[in-house]
């Protein structure tokens, strides 16, 4: 019984990621331009800080 309910746990756990990677997918054919705007400017921040490290060393 502990068995088989442990691989009904699993299955579930492996459609919800899936349904969560199809979701996110989905979001961005909708709006790719906002994503990738964000994911630049989160890059640029990290840019900022590894300069930022650089001058403190």
């Amino acid at each position: 019984m502990g068995q088989s309910r442990r691989g009904v746990m699993g299955l579930l756990e492996v459609q919800v990621s899936l349904l969560i990677m199809a979701t996110l997918r989905f979001i961005q054919l909708m709006a790719p331009l906002p994503l990738l705007k964000v994911m630049g400017q989160s890059r640029r921040g990290v840019m900022r800080v590894l300069e930022a490290q650089a001058h403190l060393q």
